[in-house]
């Protein structure tokens, strides 16, 4: 079994981690059927993490998902109803309603990509 790394107190790193997971989970599409891969909740808690502030607007998480707006704001109503993110109102359209991780989601995010294979030695 590997040692965990110690946790960290900049989220770059995280960030980092969690766009490196975003990139290899659409360089599988290159291959598979997005249809395999139903873990829509997942990539939008990726992208979350990986977005300054951990906040993105409906647009973006429609984009980074690849699937409708009105599916983005479904999985982002899911993470509202589990805690893991909040949603504001918008003056503007849909496009601009902000997502954001929740404090508690973020720490899980971490916990979950302390993974030592993405470490890197001057880390």
């Amino acid at each position: 079994m590997t040692d965990a790394i110690p946790p960290r107190n900049d989220d770059s790193h995280y960030a980092r981690i969690a766009s490196q997971l975003l990139d290899l989970r659409k360089q599988r599409l290159q291959f598979f059927n997005r249809q395999l891969f139903g873990e829509y909740g997942w990539e939008l808690l990726l992208a979350l993490m990986a977005s300054p502030g951990h906040t993105t607007d409906a647009q973006r998480a429609s984009e980074v998902l690849g699937v409708s707006p009105a599916t983005a704001l479904a999985q982002a109503r899911l993470l509202v109803t589990y805690e893991l993110a909040t949603m504001s109102d918008s003056t503007g359209s849909w496009s601009e309603i902000p997502i954001t991780l929740t404090e508690q989601a973020a720490a899980q995010m971490r916990a979950c990509l302390d993974i030592p294979q993405f470490a890197k030695p001057d880390d």
